[in-house]
């Protein structure tokens, strides 16, 4: 990702960066995990509503901007960076990294912390996820912040961390359970013949006059299943402008889920996502796939109408 005039500060050995965010940048941070979002480590989730003023605060190793200009183009890699805050129309929403790091979290607070956590990670999903203590949660906790203090956030551990703690806080990932496994029978459950490569599923979808192809993307260590419908669009240049902006007004009236136009392929694409266990995932995949296609089903006829034939 290319961060343009970011506010750089350095503190004990770590870089943290600053830098604006708008709505749709939010909400592929938290569509797309980007820089390790999970919901379980901040205080309170941030809302993807709309907004005027966004903010995002993250945190990585200081060797990762050691060679950056004051004024240039900041070139990150998202998975080594964590984020410490969002702020979002000066309401801030901290993590438990940042709060650790301002001294927000010691001593008998760490009790609450845990507390807290536990509550907020059983609250979504309590059937699916299996009994949990305190320990399993402190020494999650502990690891991620050391990793902070430490300065030894990067890739590979920042991984091990998070994998352990959604191994135990699911009990998803062993060899009877496999997230991959459980999505293929709910396809093949469907009567849809997909293609596999690597954590994705591809197949198509046919709708009376209407066509698009489907790819399903399964993240295992964080539970989650991201879904893009997209179709080819055939319009006229001068109509992108146009077409941008209907899309972009519609993805303020979603919650979950939005509208993107690559202007250099003229690739309508719609994504979504969720967060789910092998526990009980048909219902959950049934409502991710419905609010998918039906999303699509609404905007191609839409397009049609307003711009003529456009695929």
């Amino acid at each position: 990702m290319d961060i343009v005039n970011p506010q750089i500060t350095h503190r004990n050995g770590s870089a943290e960066v600053t830098f604006p965010i708008t709505l749709s940048k939010l909400k592929e941070i938290k569509g797309k995990g980007l820089f390790n979002y999970q919901e379980m480590l901040f205080e309170q989730t941030p809302l993807s509503i709309p907004f005027n003023n966004g903010f995002i605060k993250i945190i990585g190793a200081e060797s990762k901007v050691e060679h950056h200009k004051a004024g240039e183009t900041l070139e990150i890699a998202e998975k080594e960076w964590q984020i410490l805050y969002i702020e979002l129309d000066q309401q801030r929403y901290p993590t438990f990294l940042h709060l650790k790091r301002e001294g927000k979290i010691e001593g008998s607070l760490m009790d609450a912390m845990i507390e807290f956590a536990t509550k907020k990670a059983l609250e979504n999903e309590p059937e699916a996820v299996e009994p949990m203590n305190a320990q399993n949660l402190k020494e999650f906790l502990g690891d991620f912040i050391d990793l902070g203090i430490q300065d030894h956030l990067n890739e590979e551990t920042i991984a091990k961390v998070t994998d352990n703690f959604v191994s135990k806080l699911t009990g998803a990932y062993n060899d009877n359970q496999d997230l991959k496994e459980s999505v293929q029978t709910c396809l093949e459950d469907k009567g849809i013949p997909v293609d596999f490569s690597e954590d994705s599923f591809y197949f198509s979808v046919q709708n009376r006059a209407m066509s698009w192809d489907v790819k399903l993307i399964v993240m295992e260590a964080q539970a989650r299943l991201l879904a893009y419908s997209y179709i080819s669009l055939d319009i006229d240049k001068n109509q992108i402008g146009d077409i941008l902006y209907d899309i972009n007004a519609l993805n303020l009236t979603f919650s979950h889920g939005n509208f993107e136009l690559n202007p250099e392929d003229l690739t309508l694409c719609f994504k979504n996502h969720i967060d789910v266990n092998p526990i009980g995932l048909e219902e959950l995949f049934e409502t991710l796939l419905e609010e998918n296609f039906n999303s699509m089903r609404a905007i191609i006829p839409a397009l049609k109408e307003k711009y003529g034939s456009i695929c």
